[in-house]
This record gives structure tokens, sequence and C-alpha cells, in this order.
């Protein structure tokens, strides 16, 4: 009886089923009234109420613990409580799929209507500028008018700024000048000069003295040179005034040359300006005095004039020397020239 049983619960769980086992538990026989009695099986649906074809369908068994497979269309056993199975569900999801192309894009929307155009701007026209208060301008501006008729339109200047840092001192003025000759009584004219305390510069103007008249022609006149000298303070410069030359004298001597013009320093020439030069009959001076030569170095110079049959050459620039306009003036005939000068501005 125990082998007929066990094959006969064996043979009803595995009609039209895929099985899977569990863990099995011992099966005991019934016996009623000294027999073995089997109940017959009911069915019942395998959805439990889930009726979804994406997922698996399965049928539990109470007491045996097997699984059974039995897709949508499938049913559990109901009873009796030996053989009865509980529905259960397993949802099935694959790897997902690739993405699929994307789709043709859709056809440009119609554009819209335009917008209305902007009202038109009024023209002025340009009157005038004015200064003061006007026109609610406190600092001045223009007039420009618009409209018809015309109506004045005021446009104000802005309001001045604040006045800037003052500025780093100036250099000095001029603190002295001084000029210097040729004493009457002396063949030439030499001078010194002390540069003051805090004196650094100092403009250096000077004319040559002109040279002496010949028998038949005038002496040259002397040259012009001016450029500004750099000094040391309490430093002695030795200031050389260019005489007039002499004239020439029948049977007694010949006409001289006028002195050279000259500032220098323990030796050194800062500036000159040459003499005239003088008139003569031949014997070693030209027949008609030539004028002085300048310093070119200097910023500003000029040459003295020659001299001709009329008198003697002016020099350079001396209308404007203080000394007045003869100065460095060659010698007419048989005259001799006048004395040069020399002028510091510092």
């Amino acid at each position: 009886m125990d082998a007929t049983v066990k094959y006969m619960i064996k043979a009803t769980l595995l009609r039209d089923s895929v099985v899977l086992r569990t863990p099995a538990l011992p099966v005991r026989p019934i016996l009623a009234a000294g027999f073995a009695f089997l109940a017959i099986p009911t069915l019942a649906s395998a959805h439990g109420g889930n009726n979804d074809p994406n997922v698996v369908h399965a049928c539990i068994g109470n007491v045996s613990r097997i699984v059974r497979i039995v897709g949508v269309d499938g049913s559990c056993n109901a009873g009796p409580s030996v053989t009865a199975e509980a529905p259960a569900h397993w949802a099935i999801q694959g790897p997902p799929g690739i993405n699929g192309t994307n789709g043709t894009n859709g056809t440009n929307g119609t554009n819209g209507t335009n917008g209305t155009n902007g009202i038109n701007g009024t023209s002025v026209t340009f009157v005038d500028y004015f200064s003061g208060n006007q026109g609610g301008c406190p600092n001045g501006g223009a007039i420009y008018a618009a409209g018809n008729p015309p109506v004045n339109a005021y446009v104000c200047n802005g309001t001045n700024g604040t006045n800037g840092a003052a500025g780093p001192p100036g250099p000095g003025g001029f603190n002295g000048v001084q000029g210097f000759g040729c004493p009457p009584s002396l063949p030439t004219g030499t001078h010194v000069w002390t540069a003051p305390a805090n004196i650094t510069r100092v403009m250096v103007e000077m004319w040559g003295g002109g040279g002496g008249g010949g028998p038949l022609t005038g002496g040259g006149g002397g040259a012009y040179a001016r450029s500004v000298v750099a000094v040391t303070p309490g430093s002695n410069y030795t200031i050389q005034v260019g005489c007039g030359g002499l004239s020439y004298v029948p049977f007694g001597r010949d006409a001289e040359n006028g002195g050279t013009s000259s500032m220098s320093l323990a030796g050194a020439t800062l500036n000159f300006a040459g003499g005239g030069n003088a008139s003569g009959n031949g014997n070693g001076y030209q027949f008609f005095g030539l004028g002085g030569i300048p310093n070119t170095s200097a910023p500003l110079f000029g040459f003295g004039a020659f001299a001709d049959f009329s008198g003697g050459g002016s020099a350079f620039g001396a209308s404007f020397c203080p000394n007045g306009p003869s100065t460095g003036k060659g010698g007419n005939v048989l005259e001799g020239g006048q004395h040069g000068y020399v002028v510091l501005t510092w």
C-alpha cells in the first residue's frame, strides 16, 4: 500500500507539467479503517488574479514544495491539501535593446509677421553756442532748433572739474646780467667773472672787435656767437673782449686785425667770436678786410661783414648789442676798428 500511494502521487504531480523540485517533505500514507485512501485532486486557476502574459506563471506545492511552470493558460491543484498548490509569478526582463534611430526633423515653422515701424525721430538744427546761465544751463552750452515752427532746445555743458594739483616749481628766472668791454686806455679787455652761488648755467653773447682800416679800404667787422655755458658756483672765468684793430699809418704802421672775444676756464675756451681782419696795402693783409669767424659750434653765430671802398664792415648782430650798433665795426680808411663786447646773463 505504501508503494502504491507514492506512485499515484508522483504520477498526478508530473502530468502535463514542467517540474522544479524543492526540498522534499516526507509523504506519509493516509490510513483509514485499515486501507489507504487517495483523494482525487481538483484544479484551480494558475493566474491567481494575474493574467500578464509577460511574467512566469508557476504552481508551488504546499506540502511537496515542488515548483511547476504552467504558463498563462495552466492550472494549479486546489486540493486535497496533500497535493494542493499555490500560484506564483515572476517578472521576466531581458537586457535593454539598442536605441532606435532618430526620427527625421520636422519642417521649420513659418516666419512671424514683421513688427510695426517705429516713429520717426525729430530733426534738429544747430543755432549757436552760449556761455553763462541760459535756458537752465548754468555753465553754458549749445542751442538747437527743433519742430515746426522751430523751438529752441538747450544742451548744457557739464560742470567744471576740480583744479589739479600744483606742478613742480619751474626753473628760476634771470638773476643777473653783466657786460664787458675794452677799457679806452688798454689794448686788450681781460676780465675775471666769478660764478655766483646756486648759478650753474649762464648765457654768453659776444662780438669780436673790428679790423683796422687801411690806406684805400676799411677793415672787416667782428663775428657774433651766443651759447649757454655750464658753470660751477665760485669758479673764476676769464672774459676776453676783442678790442678794435689799429689803423694804418702812412710810413708808420700797418693796420691790425680786431681782437677775438672769448670766455674760458683754466685755459679751455668755452665760447668765442673772432675779430675782423685789417685792410692793408699788400704788406701781408687783404686788400679788403674780411669779416671775423665765429664759433660755429654755438647754437647761434654769425660771420662779420667784409669791408669795401666805402668803409669798414659791420659786426654781425650789432644792431641788438647793448653797446650800440657800432660794436665790432671795422675801421674806415685810415681809422681803427670798434671794440667788441661780451654780455653774460644768469
